[in-house]
């Protein structure tokens, strides 16, 4: 039987991508809900929640969970730098092809309920650098990949509801589309050092 007081789930909405100081961002609200209903500004009772995550794979190292909060509706930023993507100097870059896969869910307590988890807030994030040569062919190595004449990568960050298990803790699928944001990385022209990045059309949710 679950506590009044908890909300009953997670809902995810997109609010932008961005490219910004070298890094990579997908940022989107998780909105509390109570049986099915936004709940909005500060939770009722002093309830506060936090999330966790667990992140498994070689793109991305280990996230920090996020602090107690008190707002029924929380920005998240789903970030990666560059240099986790491509690197080196002229004559010696290389794009890195690799994935990591993150869990997440979250967690509520106020004053009479210890930590619990909420029941439908579980969501998959996926971070995933794909290389192509010129031709668009896949070059299926992991790690460093030398660069050569034409060759690009695919960086993608996924978000979606998904039942996950964090740390022997379980949740029920969040609710809310698949969000998803792309950009193509290109090696800088001749000398240049900037790496030439261009956002892809965002995937419409589902």
């Amino acid at each position: 039987m679950i506590n009044e007081r908890i909300p009953t789930g997670t809902k995810v909405n997109f609010i932008a991508a961005s490219y910004k100081e070298t890094n990579f961002k997908l940022t989107v609200a998780n909105v509390r809900q109570k049986n099915n209903e936004d709940i909005g500004g500060i939770l009722p009772e002093d309830g506060q929640i936090s999330e966790s995550v667990e992140n498994k794979g070689n793109l991305k190292g280990k996230t920090k969970h996020s602090s107690w909060n008190k707002k029924a509706t929380m920005i998240d930023s789903h970030a990666i730098p560059r240099s986790l993507v491509c690197g080196g100097a002229s004559g010696s870059r290389f794009f890195i092809s690799e994935e990591t896969i993150a869990s997440q869910l979250f967690i509520y307590k106020d004053k009479e309920v210890s930590e619990t988890v909420i029941p439908n807030s579980g969501f998959t994030i996926r971070y995933t650098n794909k290389v192509f040569k010129s031709d668009g062919t896949l070059v299926k190595a992991l790690g460093k990949i030398p660069v050569e004449i034409g060759m690009y990568s695919i960086l993608e960050i996924q978000k979606s509801p998904n039942k996950v298990k964090v740390n022997k803790q379980e949740s029920e699928a969040g609710t809310g589309g698949t969000e998803v944001i792309r950009w193509k990385i290109e090696q800088p022209d001749t000398g240049t050092l900037a790496w030439k990045v261009t956002e892809i059309k965002p995937v419409e949710t589902t």
